[in-house]
């Protein structure tokens, strides 16, 4: 399932690839301008023709101002994300592929970059594999609660979010300090009571 949304918009005929920005709303490349940052702007992606691809063809090719993604749909609805820059660099940034996952899949569903058995890795370019669970589904692991930090430097470092992508829900610092004190307690207490 392809999270994506045909929209009409002032500037485009709305034959290209919409995605909801937080706080910017629905736009595509050719809505993005000196309008919306950047930062913004770089998930938004376009459906282009899967025609030239070179390898295997993918079910839908998307792409945007630096990014390429080929979408595989697999047996049991999971969904194959295959990532490259367009300047064919290599990257590996979290925050980034978390973005382009809920982009094109949707936020809530959860991917797994999979580290292979070496006897069948395969390390041929600068591209990387995320792997999509059907919708509804949640992997066994990882954990419960979404915890979101702003950026901050102490025992751990945080790099500062974009303004345009602060989470509204992202603690600080000494916010995050404090609710990790609040569920020790807890649990503590919990494991208090269990004892008796």
């Amino acid at each position: 399932m392809i999270n994506s949304t045909l929209k009409i918009c002032p500037r485009c005929d709305g034959s290209r690839l919409h995605t909801d920005v937080p706080g910017v709303g629905w736009v595509c490349d050719a809505c993005s301008d000196a309008n919306y940052p950047t930062d913004t702007t770089r998930m938004v992606f376009r459906e282009v023709s899967t025609k030239d691809y070179s390898i295997e063809t993918p079910d839908k090719l998307f792409v945007n101002e630096h990014y390429q993604v080929a979408v595989r749909n697999l047996s049991g609805e999971w969904t194959w994300l295959s990532i490259k820059r367009k300047d064919k660099e290599s990257m590996h940034d979290w925050r980034e592929f978390q973005r382009i996952k809920n982009a094109i899949c949707g936020e809530e569903r959860e991917a797994v970059e999979l580290y292979p058995a070496e006897s069948r890795l395969v390390d041929s370019s600068n591209q990387f594999h995320l792997f999509v669970m059907p919708e509804g589904e949640r992997f066994p692991f990882g954990y419960g609660e979404r915890l979101v930090v702003q950026g901050h430097e102490g025992k751990s470092k945080q790099r500062p979010f974009d303004p345009s992508q602060l989470p509204k829900d992202a603690l600080t610092e000494k916010e995050m300090h404090e609710l990790v004190k609040k569920r020790t307690e807890a649990k503590r207490h919990d494991g208090h009571k269990s004892n008796e």
